[in-house]
């Protein structure tokens, strides 16, 4: 429902606290998303901002590993 998802978006903007949100939805990752936390090889790794912020990033440093490695 369109209505409900809107609503959501609309009150997770204003959320204060800390709450964990999975979502297929990039458009809603974006919308409410101030950091993106990713678990991989049993590490977490923060990254600031929303969903698209957050994949620029991680292929900036998947660039840079790949350069320094074929350095």
């Amino acid at each position: 429902d369109l209505h409900a998802v809107l609503w959501l978006e609309n009150f997770l903007q204003k959320w204060q606290k800390t709450l964990v949100v999975v979502s297929h939805s990039r458009s809603f990752l974006n919308s409410v998303a101030t950091d993106i936390i990713q678990f991989q090889d049993k590490q977490l790794k923060v990254f600031k901002g929303n969903y698209d912020t957050y994949e620029k990033t991680r292929m900036d440093l998947l660039t840079m590993q790949q350069k320094a490695h074929d350095a």
